[in-house]
């Protein structure tokens, strides 16, 4: 631990985290989505869905020409119709400030790898 200390001390240790293996936690569905909010809801509506126990990652994206979202969630679950259980739940929070979302699931869940099938999201 000492060492840890020095190291962050140093500047040569930003942080320390874990990466959950969700597929051996039971988590054999992974969705990826993408939202289009209202851009004074975003910060409070992104916390949130960032603080649910079956989202890993949520993160803003900037609005591109036929690329209207400006959220990024990835929510895991046991099967996908989990994972679309999910995904409803979250737009019901959205308290009308949601223009639109998709969704699109990972092909398989092994390495981790930042592949994703996004290619025919819209």
């Amino acid at each position: 631990m000492s060492r840890l200390e020095r190291l962050r001390e140093g500047g040569i240790l930003l942080r320390v985290a874990g990466v959950p293996n969700y597929c051996r936690a039971g988590y054999r569905a992974s969705g990826i989505s993408v939202w289009d909010i209202e851009d004074a809801a975003l910060y409070p509506l992104g916390e949130a869905i960032a603080s649910l126990p079956l989202v890993s990652q949520c993160s803003l994206r900037p609005r591109q020409p036929g690329w209207p979202y400006n959220l990024l969630v990835v929510v895991h679950g046991r099967s996908r119709g989990e994972v679309r259980h999910q995904v409803e739940e979250i737009a019901k929070m959205s308290n009308g400030s949601l223009h639109a979302h998709d969704l699109v699931f990972r092909a398989h869940m092994g390495k981790k790898t930042r592949h994703w099938p996004i290619q025919g999201i819209l």
